[in-house]
Formats: C-alpha cells, structure tokens, sequence
C-alpha cells in the first residue's frame, strides 16, 4: 500500500499543469489512481518498483527533484514506469477539469463519441462471409 502524499507527488510530477491545464495533484486523479492501484496486483508491483528506486522523501521534494528522482527510476524500471505512467494518464485526462481544457482547446465536446456522435448504418454482417470461409478452410 502506498502512502497517501505518494500518489498526488508522483501524478503531480507526471501532469504538472501549465496554464489552464489544471496539475494532476490538484484533480481527483491521485485517489482514483491510488484505489486503482490498491485493486490491480500488476499496477501495484509498478508502483511498488518505482517506489523503490525514489528517495524516501520523494513525497516532500520540490518539483525538479521529484522529476529528477523519476528520471532515474524511469531509468532503471523502464517496464513498471510505462505501466504506471499509461494508467496514471488514463486517470489524468478524464478528470472533468482536464476535460473542460482539451474541450475548450479542441472545440469537441468531453463525451463519449456514441450515441451522440455521427449516426452510423447499422452494421452489415455479411462482408464476414468471405473470411470465415477462408478461416474455416471451405
């Protein structure tokens, strides 16, 4: 289990914020992360293997030794550090205050592409025939 500063420090250094982007420890990010972390083994052996290789105050570092301190966990835990920068993402930039930004900044609405989106035919299953008949061997 992680502590509790640990998660807003490293989603606050990963997603720092510039301008109208809100910083990762400021938003809802960290805490869903946290208990996303605490109910996926594979997330929490990540995070488990950067946390061992920060310093013990990582927590407590201002923002140019938390990035430094991550460089070098990057460093050497290249495969735990992908995995929890992708799910450290996932959980940054569907934080309704990001949203609201990247809407503003792109103009497309913060929803789901369906069912509100373009209206689609319904699909045609029959342009299947071909490859399963190839997959089947007939």
């Amino acid at each position: 289990m992680m502590p509790a500063d640990f998660a807003p420090a490293l989603l606050g250094t990963l997603f720092p914020g510039k301008g109208k982007w809100p910083s990762a420890d400021r938003t809802g990010a960290p805490a869903r992360f946290a208990e996303r972390a605490a109910a996926s083994p594979p997330l929490a052996q990540a995070v488990e293997a950067i946390r061992s290789h920060l310093p013990a105050d990582f927590a407590s570092r201002d923002a140019a030794g938390r990035t430094t301190a991550l460089q070098g966990a990057e460093a050497v835990a290249p495969a735990a550090f992908a995995l929890v920068f992708a799910e450290a993402t996932g959980f940054y930039y569907t934080e309704p205050l990001v949203q609201k930004v990247n809407e503003g900044k792109t103009g497309f609405p913060a929803r789901p592409p369906q069912p509100q989106g373009i209206p689609l035919e319904p699909f045609d299953y029959s342009i299947l025939d071909k490859r399963k008949i190839k997959v089947l061997g007939e």
